[in-house]
């Protein structure tokens, strides 16, 4: 993340590998989602994220995986900058403004054939169940 000020405000950006083309990406389905989305842009949410990440190639061995291969991803991203990214990405397809998320949970792991690499999300009406 890198920071400046432009006309007395600051301003943040992020250079990334990836990141413009993830959330494009990330919008981009979103929009194609968006007929099912009965929330007003206004209305508080609630989000669920988690994030299938490719395994390295070093966890694999002639015999498939090998079982040194950690179970779960604890090497970068960063679940809070993949989490940022997501929400950045709904902004304006299904969001006014990513401060209207009020509750999130968040989970990233590793990608198997059955579920392959990328993010499932899950936004729906924010309701005091969730206020945990």
């Amino acid at each position: 993340m890198r920071a400046f000020m432009i006309a007395g405000k600051p301003r943040l950006t992020s250079a990334a590998k990836g990141l413009k083309e993830w959330r494009a990406l990330v919008a981009n389905t979103a929009q194609a989602e968006s007929a099912m989305w009965t929330v007003s842009p206004l209305d508080p949410v609630a989000l669920d994220l988690v994030f299938y990440l490719p395994r390295p190639k070093g966890h694999w061995g002639v015999n498939g995986l090998r079982p040194s291969a950690p179970k779960w991803p604890t090497k970068k991203p960063d679940l809070d900058k993949l989490v940022r990214a997501v929400g950045d990405a709904l902004v304006p397809v299904l969001l006014h403004d990513d401060n209207q998320v009020l509750s999130i949970q968040a989970l990233k792991k590793y990608a198997t054939p059955e579920e392959p690499p990328g993010v499932l999300v899950s936004l729906y009406p924010f309701t005091p169940a969730h206020a945990v």
